[in-house]
């Protein structure tokens, strides 16, 4: 697979195994970074923008190290559709949102510290997150009035309220 990346930034890192043999996933390096009061968000830029075949699809997942932030990835696995040639940016929240972490005070300059403060990750050269490319595959949907039955049947251990 053959992946076309544009750098729009000059800090921008082109998406890298650290370990070649074994590693499923590319490690993803922020150039910046800012925090978005309407959304209660950290949205990161990668400074990079790419093309590949319409027959994959780019999975962004958190890297392991995530677990020693309070943060997540809201749209967990965002994906990268292949007609997508816009900068690649990954949105991560706090678990404790905004209005509980600052109840009261000056907003303007409460959001300036949620910024430099409590961002989940700085531009450091860090990884931040990973990337995993996969086959799509095209699905023709077929409309029946039956399904087989099976031992299982439409008990999938969630019962409907």
């Amino acid at each position: 697979m053959k992946v076309k990346i544009k750098l729009l930034d000059e800090k921008a890192k082109v998406p890298f195994k650290k370990h070649i043999d074994g590693d499923a996933c590319y490690d993803l390096v922020p150039v910046s970074y800012k925090y978005n009061p309407k959304y209660d968000r950290f949205e990161y830029a990668l400074g990079f923008a790419t093309e590949f075949s319409s027959d994959w699809e780019a999975e962004i997942r958190p890297r392991s190290t995530n677990t020693k932030t309070d943060a997540y990835i809201p749209n967990t696995p965002p994906t990268i559709d292949s007609n997508y040639r816009g900068e690649w940016l990954i949105m991560y929240k706090l678990r404790t949102p905004f209005e509980q972490l600052f109840p009261e005070g000056d907003r303007e300059l409460n959001i300036l510290e949620m910024e430099n403060e409590l961002a989940p990750y700085k531009i450091d050269g860090t990884p931040i997150a990973q990337v995993k490319f996969n086959r799509v595959e095209h699905t023709d949907w077929i409309e029946v009035d039956e399904l087989s039955d099976t031992s299982r049947g439409a008990d999938g251990g969630l019962k409907r309220v």
